[in-house]
């Protein structure tokens, strides 16, 4: 199996590049140790045609759920369409201290560009 794995943030990822460097059409993003008060983004561009879809397998040390108040508290991953780089409630927001996810959590994007930020 081939994996094309991006270990960097702050990043853009097009789908076209992908294929034209790998064959792949598809790519696993791996998030850097990130330590303190921190974020990291990657923009995700498909080609016209294409859907985005976010898998999201395994989350460690991103936030804690608060019942009380609804919300991620400490940090969060969240999905946007379009390029969204701040908290907005029109994206959708996660966390969790060490969780799997079987079957993985997935997110679509259909407008072209999609943005996956952590903090």
């Amino acid at each position: 199996m081939i994996f094309l794995t991006v270990a960097v943030c702050n990043v853009s990822i097009s789908s076209r590049s992908v294929a034209a460097r790998s064959g792949l059409s598809w790519v696993q993003i791996k998030s850097p140790e990130l330590e303190g008060l921190t974020s990291c983004w990657w923009r995700l561009h498909s080609a016209p045609g294409q859907r985005i879809e976010v898998q999201i397998h395994r989350m460690v040390s991103i936030g804690h759920f608060n019942n009380n108040t609804l919300t991620c508290l400490g940090g969060w991953l969240q999905f946007s369409n379009g390029e969204i780089y701040s908290p907005t409630r029109q994206a959708i927001q996660m966390c969790a201290q060490n969780s799997r996810f079987s079957p993985p959590v997935v997110f679509f994007g259909d407008q072209g560009t999609a943005t996956l930020l952590v903090r």
